[in-house]
């Protein structure tokens, strides 16, 4: 028996490769970042068991034990796997150990620092979860067995648009590439750039060329026109051949009636045509997304930058009413063959809002890696403020899986609790994600781009049992650093708190961001100064409007408060007589649509009663000023508009106001808004809410 463990014992020692004091490194010269793989394998190796690994001072390896080189290396020629090796796509590599010597080597420059990346954290147990924290576990001996691991990204095209994201190590760290969204160090080669300053309106100014909120595409003076704008910005930005060109149409869900969608892609093709070198993408977005029964055959250098924006993110593409929009993908790459998608992993709406799509994006990154004619991932989320809700979770799990779609997505967000919140706590965490998803599949509320806070998942109740989970992983955290990463999940459950009037979340929600600097808005273009000052106005519960007693709130009937609005020239001021104790108000002398809010399909399809509760203080009433109007309201491009005269508001208190009617089936977005008289008869206008009663 002791013989045969001693040889079990010789047999794993003579498998293993040990790095240690003796281990020298070499690098090859002329691969840029082979010198950066080799300084960050030594700072974490050093971190890790103390070891110092030196660089090899002579042309040979014979005495260096860690090789680091591309396939472009002689190198390379007497190793067994040298055909592989060629036939591997950028960012590949494989990690090799053999002979008592370890080889990192890469199909390019820059895989050579994600496979670095990669076996620190495979290989040693370093994990990578954010731009200012890691996990670095300490071992006073570094063993490694002897195999050969080769990693080939399924997406050549790989970003994950946050905030977070924005440093460029840290993206590097977690293998992503894409700077289409990043402006920062876009002339860093180690990233692929696509120039995203085609905007149609600057390529071509004039009014004249222009119709519906878009240009006239098939006039062949605006393709012209725009040709030359497009050769001057190659020019003047030395754009090269490497680089991505992405052209666009404007971010407005209509055109002129003259055109057709055709037409747009016949402009994007003639520019196309015209610069050959180049590699130019073309938005699938809105109106866009349906390919055109007529569509002329792309030419070899025009892609498909395919958009998601209109589909529900609480499901993948091809489940329930997204099946729509995943049909038009298919439709598209009969047409592509080298497809990039726009997809969406924040709500703009509400950076902070609980919004459960961890699971829902991770299914439509496998479902997309299925389709072999995509071939890159654009995945946009909260890029103008720090500490969205789960930022840093979801640049780990997504990175993951833009790079292998079959890992575990739910061992993953495991993985990445157990480091970030710590041992004792983490498994609160895991289960509040869990209980997000599953109550909201519940109720089946839609995920859009822009959510309220109308969805039932997030109901008092729910905010309850989530707030205990929360406060409980925060008790059991034992490191002042867990604390704070458990505070940043808390943090999106009372900010729907806070707006909602519960003290104790107001004050932890402006302890939090008076501590994070970073955090500059709270939903697309908000301000995070106005969420401030509109949290410390003293607001409560809003009591249920007298047309919607009996009905169920999220199902038969919606409110919507201030936060939920569009606001200008517009102050949100405690008012003791609306619903909640805040109203939104405006001077009588304007005349702005200051109140308005938008509405898409995140309602239940079916028909909508609209009302609002309105009311004016007046300078003065006589008889004669009776007349006048005390405000005006509508429902945009519709026939509904309408005139509350002061004689009607005279008492100053609120009245219910129905503002029309619109059905609601996915087709169609509205726009309510409502505005001041622009007399001095009417000293201020206030709204406390709108509401929506399903019509029967």
């Amino acid at each position: 028996m002791k013989i045969a463990f001693f040889i079990l014992i010789f047999a794993i020692f003579a498998t293993a490769f040990n790095i240690d004091g003796s281990t020298r490194v070499y690098i090859q010269k002329d691969a840029k970042d082979a010198k950066n793989s080799f300084l960050e394998l030594k700072k974490y190796i050093h971190m890790i068991s103390g070891v110092s690994l030196e660089k090899i001072t002579k042309k040979t390896v014979k005495n260096s034990k860690i090789i680091i080189i591309t396939k472009e290396s002689k190198l390379v020629k007497k190793l067994p796997y040298l055909k592989k090796l060629q036939n591997l796509k950028d960012d590949s590599f494989i990690i090799d150990i053999r002979d008592n010597k370890l080889f990192i080597i890469g199909t390019n420059s820059t895989s050579l620092i994600y496979a670095t990346y990669y076996l620190l954290e495979n290989y040693l147990g370093c994990k990578f979860l954010s731009s200012y924290f890691e996990y670095i576990p300490k071992q006073k001996n570094i063993t490694l067995k002897k195999g050969i691991d080769i990693q080939s990204p399924r997406f050549e095209y790989r970003e994950v648009f946050l905030h977070e994201s924005d440093n460029t190590d840290f993206s590097l760290k977690r293998f992503l590439n894409g700077r289409l969204g990043h402006k920062a160090n876009q002339n860093d080669k180690r990233f692929k750039n696509i120039y995203n300053i085609f905007e149609p309106y600057s390529l071509v100014k004039e009014d004249k060329y222009k119709c519906g909120g878009q240009l006239k595409f098939s006039n062949k003076d605006v393709q012209k026109l725009a040709r030359e704008s497009v050769e001057d910005i190659i020019k003047s930005n030395n754009i090269s051949s490497h680089d991505r060109l992405y052209l666009q149409h404007q971010d407005v869900n209509s055109f002129c009636q003259s055109e057709s969608p055709k037409a747009f892609f016949d402009y994007a093709n003639f520019i196309a045509k015209s610069f050959k070198k180049n590699n130019f993408y073309v938005e699938a977005y809105q109106w866009s997304s349906v390919v055109p029964i007529d569509l002329a055959p792309l030419v070899p250098n025009l892609h498909i930058f395919f958009s998601t924006i209109e589909s529900d993110f609480s499901k993948p593409l091809n489940k329930g009413t997204n099946k729509e929009y995943f049909k038009n993908l298919q439709n598209w790459t009969k047409k592509d063959s080298n497809i990039y998608i726009w997809h969406y992993i924040s709500n703009f709406g509400g950076y902070f809002q609980p919004f459960p799509l961890l699971d829902s994006t991770a299914k439509n990154i496998k479902l997309f890696s299925t389709i072999k004619n995509i071939k890159g991932l654009f995945l946009q989320g909260a890029y103008d403020t720090s500490y969205s809700e789960f930022s840093n979770l979801k640049i780990w799990l997504f990175s993951h899986l833009l790079w292998n779609p079959n890992q575990d997505s739910d061992m993953l967000i495991e993985e990445f609790c157990k480091a970030y919140y710590g041992e004792n706590s983490y498994k609160y965490i895991v289960k509040y994600i869990t209980s997000l998803r599953e109550i909201n599949q519940k109720f089946g509320d839609k995920l859009l781009v822009k959510t309220t806070l109308n969805s039932r998942y997030i109901d008092d109740k729910y905010l309850d049992y989530y707030e205990k989970l929360l406060l409980d992983a925060l008790k059991l955290a034992d490191k002042k650093i867990y604390k704070d990463h458990v505070k940043e999940v808390l943090f999106s459950v009372d900010y729907v708190r806070a707006i909602n009037g519960k003290s104790d979340s107001k004050r932890r929600v402006l302890e939090f961001i008076k501590r994070h600097k970073s955090i500059e808005n709270y939903y697309e273009g908000g301000k995070i100064e106005d969420l401030k000052d509109f949290i410390s106005l003293n607001r409560k519960n809003p009591s249920t409007p007298k047309k919607a007693e009996g009905l169920i709130k999220g199902v038969d009937w919606f409110d919507f408060q201030e936060y939920s609005l569009k606001l200008c020239c517009t102050k949100v001021k405690t008012d003791k007589k609306a619903s909640d104790g805040v109203s939104a108000t405006m001077r009588g002398d304007r005349s702005d649509w200051g109140l308005q809010l938008s509405l898409n399909d995140s309602l239940p399809f079916g028909k909508w009663d609209i009302y609002a509760n309105v009311r004016v203080t007046l300078n003065r009433a006589s008889l004669i000023d009776y007349a006048a109007p005390a405000f005006f309201f509508g429902i945009e491009n519709t026939l509904h508009k309408g005139t509350r005269f002061v004689a009607q508001m005279k008492d100053e208190e609120y009245k219910t106001v129905k503002i029309g009617q619109v059905k609601i089936d996915g087709k169609k977005n509205f726009n309510i808004w409502l505005a001041p008289p622009d007399n001095k008869i009417v000293e201020r206008l206030y709204l406390d809410r709108i509401f929506l009663i399903r019509h029967r």
